[in-house]
């Protein structure tokens, strides 16, 4: 008798743990669109460039300014390493963005400098267009890149105009 109910005993238990450690569903925010990233925005990412003339570690700040109605533009400040060791670029972004309901959105920047030199990534809103994280998902891209931005107050906004 004793023997059944230790196993009864051990039963439960790991029922009860595989419960409390089974997967949840998190719903994302709803109610974003385009119009959630307007304005100029703090940006930064880090990462690493894994193949080509920047290969090693990777980092880079900037503004962007969103228009409501997909499209972007700013300028970065990247560090880079190259064959010579770590230098610093000044880099020109455009680009176009779109946000889905549930705040969830992508974007791709280009640099003008050189417009075969683009990234894709992920984004996701916080506070309905406040901040957002990203990651870099280029298709075969080597970047490992992830970072967030912030949307800059209208007098530091004025301040990049």
């Amino acid at each position: 008798m004793e023997s059944n109910t230790g196993s009864t005993l051990l039963a439960l238990s790991i029922a009860g743990l595989l419960t409390l450690g089974s997967a949840r569903v998190v719903r994302a925010e709803s109610g974003c669109s385009n119009e959630s990233l307007r304005g100029s925005y703090a940006i930064q990412g880090s990462g690493t460039v894994m193949s080509g003339p920047f290969a090693g570690p990777a980092a880079f700040v900037g503004i962007l300014r969103f228009d409501g109605a997909g499209n972007l533009e700013g300028n970065f400040i990247q560090r880079v390493n190259t064959a010579t060791g770590p230098t610093t670029l000044r880099v020109p972004i455009g680009g176009n963005y779109s946000v889905n309901a549930d705040c969830t959105g992508e974007d791709i920047v280009i640099n003008q400098l050189n417009t075969a030199l683009f990234n894709t990534q992920e984004l996701i809103l916080i506070d309905r267009g406040k901040e957002f994280l990203f990651v870099v998902t280029t298709a075969g891209g080597p970047p490992i890149v992830s970072g967030a931005g912030r949307k800059l107050s209208r007098r530091e906004s004025d301040r990049d105009q």
